[in-house]
C-alpha cells in the first residue's frame, strides 16, 4: 500500500463512482477493514476539506466514541435501515448493504447522490482510524495522489 509522503498517510488507490452510485471497495481495504462478504455497514460524512465518506463496520463503531450516534439513532442498528439518513453533530449517517466487495450510495431526489458525488467521480480510499476506511473526495491528499500515477482504480 503506498504511502503518499514519508509520515503522510497510506492509501489504497481510487474507487470510481459508477451508476446508481456504485462503489468497489479496495480488496486490500476489504481485506484490512473485514469488509467481507454480505454486511449492512455505517457511512459516515467526512470533514468539508476532504468530501466523500468513511466506511464503518457496526460493531467497531459500537466500542468507539461514536458509539453515541447508535444510542441517541437507534436505526442506525437496524440492517433493515438501508438508505434512511440520520444528522449527527454534523455528520451524515447512513446503512448501506456490502455485497461482494461493493456497494451504492443511498440515491436523494434530483441527479446527485448524498455525499455530493456523481457517477464519474473518483474517491481516494485512504486508510482511516480503525473503524474502517475514508473515502475522498477533495483536499490535499487528493492534490497529493493525483501526482501518483501508479495508484489504482478500481470500478
Amino acid at each position: 500500500m503506498p504511502q503518499l509522503a514519508k509520515g503522510g498517510k497510506h492509501v489504497f488507490g481510487w474507487s470510481k463512482v459508477g451508476a446508481a452510485g456504485h462503489i468497489r471497495i479496495p480488496p486490500e481495504a476489504a481485506d484490512e477493514y473485514g469488509l467481507l462478504g454480505d454486511l449492512a455497514v455505517i457511512l459516515v460524512s467526512a470533514s468539508r476539506t476532504s468530501g466523500g465518506f468513511v466506511l464503518m463496520r457496526p460493531n467497531l463503531v459500537e466500542v468507539s466514541p461514536l458509539a453515541a450516534v447508535l444510542r441517541e439513532h437507534p436505526i442506525l442498528s437496524d440492517a433493515g435501515s438501508e438508505g434512511t439518513l440520520t444528522v449527527w453533530n454534523k455528520r451524515l449517517y447512513t446503512r448501506v448493504a456490502l455485497h461482494r466487495g461493493s456497494f451504492d450510495l443511498p440515491a436523494i431526489e434530483g441527479t446527485g447522490f448524498t455525499y455530493d458525488l456523481h457517477v464519474g467521480d473518483l474517491l481516494l480510499v485512504v486508510r482511516g482510524s480503525y473503524v474502517g476506511p475514508s473515502f475522498l473526495s477533495r483536499g490535499p491528499l487528493i492534490a497529493e495522489a493525483d501526482r501518483h500515477g501508479e495508484l489504482e482504480v478500481f470500478e
